[in-house]
């Protein structure tokens, strides 16, 4: 008399009492009415994962994490202040999180915290002066953003208020006298 294994399990040889369980980062899924049972568990696809044994299925990939190969039992995490979505397969998916910055603008590498007098938005936007700073280069090409004399001469973005001009939008600009 034969007996159905557990879900999760499979009987490798037909007519064996004994069945094997799928490994972590393995599954089965369950068999449907009128269907042969399975003679092997599958790998858990990209962007996926399963930590457990004897599964019906694998759990995708979590915000902060990716998986680029099959058969996994966990997924990787993102690398530091970065993001992905659910289901990502792969580093390059993990971007920069709001408030911080990639200096290579690439995705897949760790981010750095915007630095003060910047707007950091994440993902492969890189920072801009917020209103009341100016970015500047320094000697290393390092971005900078000192605070401007008068903060309301600086707007977003490295733009001066209207009646200002120059570097941090130091100088007046006088209306011609008629």
């Amino acid at each position: 008399r034969c007996e159905l294994c557990s879900q999760g399990s499979f009987a490798p040889v037909e007519g064996t009492v004994n069945c094997t369980l799928c490994a972590p980062g393995t599954y089965l899924p369950p068999t449907q009415a009128g269907e042969s049972p399975a003679l092997e568990c599958l790998p858990c696809p990209p962007g996926s994962a399963q930590p457990a044994e004897a599964q019906t299925g694998c759990v995708p990939c979590i915000d902060g994490s990716y998986n680029p190969d099959f058969g996994q039992s966990e997924c990787f995490a993102c690398p530091n202040n970065t993001r992905s979505f659910n289901g990502a397969t792969n580093a390059e998916e993990c971007v920069c999180q709001a408030t911080f910055y990639s200096p290579t603008s690439r995705t897949g590498a760790d981010c750095l915290e915007c630095p003060v007098g910047a707007t950091c938005e994440g993902a492969r936007i890189g920072p801009y002066a917020r209103a009341g700073y100016w970015q500047l280069e320094n000697a290393r090409y390092q971005r900078v953003y000192p605070a401007c004399a008068l903060a309301a001469a600086c707007q977003p973005g490295n733009t001066c208020a209207n009646g200002y001009t120059g570097l941090v939008c130091a100088r007046c600009v006088c209306p011609a006298s008629t």
